[in-house]
């Protein structure tokens, strides 16, 4: 047989081993899919000398490697969960340590200044594991993470530019495309600057358990500010706060930055979020 003929017959055994539809696929899959199923042998200890009204409270705070939290969790508390918030690791290539094990690598130890420094592996590109890395730790987590949801719950998952189209990929597997809710964007602070364009924005996307089962939402403003009125001010009720940007790039050339003096007679030149009309017309 010629050898092209040999390498067209090779090609086609192995595609015919994959389904003929579209996947999601990255090295160690299978692996992370088990992980979520494979039982823990860790138990929770209660800490009551460092609790608070240990008997009475509602509240609970496990610290511990969460993947062998989520999965204690599941007897108890599957489907009985509203509402899920995860802040995972953005996956920038040094925020998060990660083996196919689940647990921090450590290469080697050394001792210096009578301190000891762990060579850790980091996730890097040049490891060339930067996204697989990254959803084989993601993927069982999400999955037990699934199982706590009522039917009527959701996710709620903070994330930036690095994993929100892997993120979106692997919750679409796991909790259906059609139960994505919506990307929530909003203003992260001054944002992340490059040599080409600064990045403002960041994530939280959004899946429900059953999208079906989902009760509206509606946009309500909430603040835990205490408004009084101690000068009775004819404006109202007001709290103490600070209107001005406290960061090092107040300068005079910036746009809103001006001297206003307080009730108390304190003059304070800096950079206001507002125009000087409008505060103004606040003192």
């Amino acid at each position: 047989m010629h050898s092209l003929d040999k390498i067209d017959e090779d090609i086609t055994k192995i595609l015919e081993l994959f389904p003929n539809c579209y996947q999601f696929i990255w090295p160690n899959k299978i692996k992370a899919i088990l992980e979520a199923k494979k039982p823990t042998n860790k138990i929770l200890v209660p800490c009551k000398n460092e609790s608070v009204d240990f008997d009475s409270t509602e509240n609970i705070y496990i610290e511990g490697d969460n993947l062998d939290v989520l999965k204690l969790l599941q007897k108890k508390y599957s489907s009985k969960i509203k509402m899920i918030y995860i802040d995972p690791p953005y996956n920038t290539g040094k925020d998060f340590v990660y083996n196919d094990k689940f647990r921090t690598k450590r290469k080697k130890s050394c001792k210096t200044e009578n301190k000891i420094i762990d060579e850790i592996s980091e996730n890097s590109e040049s490891s060339g594991k930067l996204h697989s890395q990254w959803l084989n730790m993601m993927y069982p987590r999400l999955k037990l993470a699934r199982n706590l949801l009522t039917d009527d719950g959701a996710i709620f998952i903070s994330i930036d530019e690095s994993e929100i189209c892997n993120l979106k990929n692997i919750c679409n597997e796991i909790f259906n495309e059609n139960n994505f809710v919506n990307t929530f964007m909003w203003l992260h602070g001054k944002g992340k600057k490059d040599s080409w364009s600064r990045t403002l924005q960041q994530y939280i996307v959004v899946y429900a358990k059953n999208k079906t089962n989902l009760s509206s939402w509606t946009e309500k403003k909430l603040c835990d500010y205490n408004f009084t009125n101690p000068d009775n001010d004819p404006k109202g009720a007001w709290f103490n706060g600070s209107l001005s940007f406290s960061e090092e790039r107040s300068y005079p050339e910036h746009k809103n930055y001006y001297s206003v003096t307080s009730p108390s007679g304190l003059v304070w030149t800096r950079q206001w979020m507002v125009s000087k009309e409008k505060m103004d017309s606040l003192i």
